[in-house]
């Protein structure tokens, strides 16, 4: 396995291992969506899904840190220069800010990102 594939598969499963998996098999093994639902007994969507999700989190490395939020949130933290996972950590359960009162982040996504914190202490 070349060294790109290899930091590519160790760096997508620090986020999420089955989507590592199936970016492997699909890229290393070079199985079909269709060969990789039945070996690992999933349908065809949700492997698409998952390798979608590996590849976006490959290209999008910088952002890779805000997996698991919608793109409203995403845009919203980048808006405001939040530039890792700690900096949002600190702002909303150390410092307690507010955040609704920060441009372009209204009280859906101020909770969107709340519960996305405090689902990754």
């Amino acid at each position: 396995m070349s060294k790109v594939l290899t930091d590519n598969c160790k760096f997508i499963s620090n986020y999420d291992k089955q989507a590592a998996s199936i970016y492997k098999d699909i890229k290393y093994y070079y199985l079909t969506v269709n060969e990789v639902a039945r070996l690992r007994h999933m349908g065809v969507p949700e492997v698409k899904y998952l390798y979608k999700k590996a590849k976006d989190l490959v290209k999008h490395k910088d952002k890779a840190w805000m997996d698991g939020l919608s793109n409203r949130a995403k845009a919203a933290l980048l808006l405001n220069k939040f530039t890792e996972f700690t900096d949002v950590y600190k702002a909303v359960i150390i410092d307690n800010e507010d955040i609704e009162s920060m441009d372009k982040i209204g009280q859906k996504v101020a909770l969107e990102i709340r519960g996305w914190v405090l689902g990754h202490q």
